[in-house]
């Protein structure tokens, strides 16, 4: 209860910094290609939400372990 609402304002408060943030609600968004994710270690904060929604979508599930790896690869912190 109330996950998406810190998720939220984990964003605002990384963008009130100036750095970049992206909260994906995999809710509303777990239906179209995971094209959002291309690029997200030029991120600085990645908020995913309802990841229950894309388990068992190989195109999701393998596109969310590459972005790991990728913002690993990166050195951003998980």
């Amino acid at each position: 209860m109330g996950r998406s609402h810190l998720l939220q304002a984990a964003c605002h408060a990384a963008s009130d910094a100036d750095k970049r943030a992206l909260y994906l609600p995999l809710n509303d968004l777990g239906h179209f290609p995971p094209l959002m994710l291309e690029d997200i270690e030029r991120l600085d904060l990645v908020a995913i939400d309802d990841l229950e929604c894309v388990i068992g979508r190989k195109r999701w599930e393998e596109a969310l372990f590459h972005a790991f790896n990728r913002l690993r690869d990166a050195g951003k912190n998980w």
